[in-house]
């Protein structure tokens, strides 16, 4: 019996570490991509400094890529990542999109990422780009008391009337 217990609490304790180190190493990716699109979208070449920085064949490095190149489609990018990359994709060609001025394409796929499981960073920024498509409140916004209209899920087709009885994501 106690043998069965100790197995159990060193298998608990065997998967905690591993989730701190994926959460860990999501860390460092999400903060990479983060600096990545900070100088990306102020056109500075040091994008291609934290571009360089990830791994090649990565998810990350397929989407820094497709945000540097002009010759890689979004549908080449999706072909390119797994399912656990799927929301960092679509977030790359919102920005991509919205980058280009297109406003409805870039919204559809903040949309879409909204739609794929992943990071909940990723989710918040993801809202936040919509909000300024929209006019509506970021989420700083939020924390001063401003709220998305009622039926914000309704409006972006990914909800039904009255899910939101909050008023905010």
């Amino acid at each position: 019996m106690q043998a069965q217990s100790a197995a159990a609490d060193e298998r608990r304790s065997r998967e905690t570490a591993e989730g701190a180190l994926v959460d860990a190493r999501n860390s460092a990716k999400y903060a990479r991509i983060g600096w990545f699109l900070t100088e990306w979208s102020a056109g500075r070449d040091l994008a291609w400094y934290h571009a360089a920085g990830a791994m090649p064949g990565s998810a990350e490095s397929a989407v820094l890529l497709y945000l540097l190149r002009e010759d890689v489609t979004p549908e080449q990018l999706l072909a390119r990542v797994d399912a656990d990359a799927r929301q960092l994709a679509h977030f790359a060609i919102g920005e991509k999109l919205r980058r280009a001025g297109d406003r409805d394409g870039s919204e559809r796929a903040f949309v879409a990422a909204l739609q794929e499981r992943g990071s909940v960073l990723l989710r918040d920024a993801t809202l936040d780009r919509i909000a300024e498509l929209r006019g509506w409140p970021t989420r700083r916004r939020q924390l001063e008391g401003a709220r998305w209209p009622e039926d914000w899920a309704v409006q972006l087709g990914i909800g039904e009337s009255g899910a939101n009885s909050a008023n905010n994501p």
